[in-house]
């Protein structure tokens, strides 16, 4: 991980995701691998809204183990309606 993504380039990933409770769009900010900013907007509904899992991811590594276990206090269910775990993961990619 380190070799290949601690050095890399800054970089914005921007994805619009639809799934069966919205559409998702994801804005994030990595720098050395690592999340510095982190974004959800879109049609989707939230009970809880998105300010928990943003502050959650920020700072973990742009990976899925890392993304999986920066979530796994959480009930996604709560944050993002119909919406499973590991949908929102793979569309963070």
């Amino acid at each position: 991980w380190d070799w290949n993504f601690a050095y890399s380039p800054k970089y914005n990933f921007f994805k619009s995701h639809r799934t069966k409770g919205g559409i998702i769009e994801y804005n994030i900010d990595v720098k050395e691998g690592l999340i510095k900013k982190i974004n959800f907007t879109g049609d989707f509904f939230s009970t809880k809204g998105t300010k928990d899992i943003e502050d959650a991811l920020t700072n973990s590594a742009h990976n899925k183990e890392r993304i999986r276990k920066a979530l796994k206090p959480f009930k996604i269910e709560e944050h993002f309606k119909n919406v499973e775990v590991d949908e929102f993961i793979n569309a963070m990619f």
